[in-house]
């Protein structure tokens, strides 16, 4: 569970939000799945406060079957059952915001007006009252965060215009044709990147969900799937059988519920961790722990290229056994490993570095 991983001393992404939620005075929701709840518990019982608001901190998301790349067909993987489900993608997020009892229901209820969403491992994302100002004075009904795209994100969503009226969507790299990837990476052409932070009206959200006259869904937003074929069944095992996987992102609604806008922020508002390059970067001397928010100490930190060599620093574990203690990268400009190669505590990386 990537939100237990220890991110600046002994704190984990859930300490920082469970932290910034109680500051902010905001109930805190987390999607999670029946193998992640009792591990966000054991976080979360640390911040009794949390419970105060009369909002669960928790809704469940729903489980789809991997689909076996040979067969097309259901997996099935005796060596561990339980490896055969999987959580299809953030986009899950508005059929489980119904689910029983209806979280949905229970905000709007106790008189919630809007919801902030963002990714757990991206710790820029704080409750900002100026953003709420802008998008409650916009009236629209959805809005997303999104930020310039550097070369380190033109592999990531971005934001897109339709040739046939103009309208606003998320484009996916899963869901470009290989022939249009050199556009789709283009960044000068499209300039904006998804940070996933989001920001939704929930009696908009109510009634596009359950329909009216005008517009009944039935409960589902159509949002467009994305077919990801590069998996197998046990990340943690690249040999083991291959799956596809069907999943959604939350942030198509934005193509789907009519008049969504979309809002330029900071690239501070973006800092995620997808894989270890992240990871090394946050815990480094580049981000400080301040007011409960982690903080780029210098500008251009953000955007610092680190590439470490995959056979030995991918998984988490093997990142950890090669990389341990505290790192100062706030004099980098890229950092580059190939190899098998261990660096201890206090290590400093100054300019471009290359090591193989």
């Amino acid at each position: 569970m990537k939100s237990k991983l220890r991110i600046k001393g002994d704190l984990t992404f859930l300490d920082i939000i469970a932290r910034q939620s109680i500051e902010k005075n905001t109930p805190l929701l987390l999607m999670n799945t029946k193998q992640t709840s009792a591990q966000s518990k054991s976080v979360l019982d640390k911040y009794p406060r949390l419970k105060e608001t009369g909002i669960p901190n928790e809704f469940f998301q729903f489980n789809a079957p991997k689909i076996s790349e040979d067969t097309k067909q259901p997996i099935s993987y005796p060596k561990d059952p339980t490896l055969e489900w999987y959580p299809p993608g953030h986009g899950a997020l508005y059929v489980a915001l119904q689910s029983d009892p209806s979280i949905l229901d229970i905000l709007l209820e106790k008189g919630y007006e809007h919801l902030f969403i963002s990714n757990s491992d991206n710790l820029g994302a704080v409750v900002d009252t100026s953003i709420l100002g802008t998008f409650v004075a916009s009236k629209a009904p959805f809005m997303m965060e999104v930020t310039l795209r550097t070369e380190q994100d033109s592999k990531g969503g971005h934001l897109a215009k339709l040739k046939v009226d103009g309208s606003l969507i998320l484009r996916e790299g899963a869901q470009t044709a290989k022939e249009d990837m050199a556009d789709f990476q283009d960044i000068s052409k499209h300039s904006f990147f998804n940070t996933n932070n989001i920001w939704i009206n929930l009696e908009a959200l109510n009634i596009a969900l359950i329909g009216t006259k005008n517009s009944p869904l039935n409960g589902i937003l159509p949002l467009p799937l994305i077919v990801n074929s590069n998996k197998t069944i046990d990340s943690e095992d690249p040999n083991s059988p291959k799956v596809v996987q069907l999943e959604t992102a939350m942030g198509a609604a934005l193509s789907i519920l009519k008049g969504a806008k979309a809002l330029e922020v900071p690239r501070e508002r973006f800092a995620p961790v997808k894989t270890t390059n992240q990871l090394l970067l946050l815990r480094s001397d580049a981000y400080k722990f301040l007011n409960n928010t982690l903080v780029p100490l210098k500008e251009g930190v953000t955007s610092i290229a680190i590439n470490l060599d995959n056979q030995f620093y991918k998984l988490v574990d093997d990142f950890e056994s090669r990389m341990k203690g505290e790192f100062s990268l706030i004099d980098a400009t890229s950092v580059t490993i190939k190899g098998d190669i261990k660096f201890s505590n206090g290590a400093t990386f100054i300019g471009d570095v290359a090591l193989e």
